[in-house]
């Protein structure tokens, strides 16, 4: 369905499911993890969280604090069409990326928006389903 899409996924385990959708949607999805893996690649048990969402995904190690990882990331950047992050630091970066690629789409997950009012809340489980309305 979605085969023709690459997408760039920046997210933590806040957002592994969208990067995990995508992927088994069809579209050839690329997370970007840090220098020694993942958070969730070391989860207990058994690194099953890792296993379930980072199924029919590719994986490349970048280290985004570095000039040369950044660097990676723009090159990256250049060949896909959507980049999903968690509305941090690597997020930020679209504008710029978006000079050398235009067609880039970017979709952040966050909380309470990136900017606003709200967004410096803290965003634990207990406290997004709160002011949701869920609870």
């Amino acid at each position: 369905m979605l085969s023709d899409y690459r997408v760039l996924d920046l997210t933590d385990e806040r957002g592994a499911l969208c990067g995990q959708l995508l992927a088994d949607l069809g579209a050839q999805v690329v997370r970007v993890e840090p220098p020694g893996g993942s958070p969730m690649r070391h989860a207990l048990p058994g690194e099953l969280m890792w296993q379930v969402y980072a199924r029919n995904c590719q994986s490349i190690f970048v280290d985004l604090a570095s000039t040369t990882g950044k660097t990676q990331l723009a090159d990256l950047a250049a060949r896909v069409d959507l980049i999903v992050d968690n509305g941090d630091e690597a997020g930020t970066a679209v504008a710029q990326l978006q000079a050398r690629n235009p067609k880039l789409v970017q979709v952040s997950i966050t909380a309470f928006g990136r900017t606003g009012p709200k967004c410096d809340y803290a965003a634990t489980d207990l406290i997004v389903q709160a002011a949701s309305g869920a609870m």
